[in-house]
């Protein structure tokens, strides 16, 4: 009687192979024979082990099969809340760094919010306005060659900052630098106050995510185990 390999048995010590029944004969054929067999001393009684057991072996497969499905189910769940709070504790730092470098930057940011308002206010339009920022960079003005683009339809601009406090390391040429988003309403220090306040509303979200995904995930769990529970009764 021919078995067939269904992986290993979680519930063995030995990490034994969890088998099923799968065809008998009443003779062992040559393309059988490097497989896993059961042989008894008569046919009858393989049809007897066979019939016996087959039932069993199957819904014994399929519960197996349930179980791994809803494994497989809650590992996603709880992999999907690891990265959407990996992602907002992401988004908390990204919000802490852009508030730092205008604090870092607080006079050159407060230059340039003016210079920018200050033409604004005296009329000029904003595709000049755009043309004077790049021939000033091209002259070396080094408050304009912080300026990467002005989003004057949003009233912001994005600005290029360093962190001017820290060291560079012995294989940076150039100290690293970041993008960060300006308020033209603001100044530099509000600015700073307003992603801190992004940050402090990002962190609520997070608190809220991980307990909201607790409990999903709880309720999941509480679910699955009624439900394969009940399959067990069943079998």
């Amino acid at each position: 009687m021919q078995k067939q390999n269904l992986g290993k048995d979680s519930s063995s010590q030995t990490g034994s192979v969890s088998q099923i029944y799968d065809e008998f004969c009443p003779i062992l054929l040559y393309q059988f024979k490097s497989r896993n067999y059961t042989k008894f001393e008569t046919f009858d009684a393989s049809l007897d082990e066979f019939y016996s057991k087959i039932e069993s072996q199957r819904s014994e497969q399929q519960q197996k099969a349930k179980e791994n499905s809803a494994a497989q189910k809650l590992n996603k769940i709880s992999q999907d809340q690891e990265n959407r709070v990996h992602t907002l504790r992401k988004e908390v730092n990204y919000c802490v760094k852009m508030a730092e470098l205008i604090e870092y930057n607080l006079e050159d940011v407060d230059a340039i919010i003016l210079a920018v308002c200050v033409a604004l206010a005296k009329g000029m339009n904003w595709d000049d306005l755009s043309r004077m920022v790049k021939d000033e960079k091209k002259s070396g003005n080094p408050v304009a060659s912080l300026i990467d683009k002005l989003h004057l339809e949003r009233n912001c601009m994005i600005l290029l900052l360093a962190n001017n406090l820290d060291e560079m390391n012995d294989d940076e040429k150039t100290l690293p630098i970041d993008k960060v988003e300006v308020d033209l309403a603001l100044s530099a220090h509000a600015n700073a106050r307003r992603w801190y306040e992004l940050k402090k509303k990002q962190e609520s979200k997070q608190e809220k995510t991980i307990t909201a995904h607790e409990k999903a995930f709880k309720a999941a769990e509480k679910k699955t185990r009624l439900q394969l529970n009940q399959r067990r009764l069943h079998f």
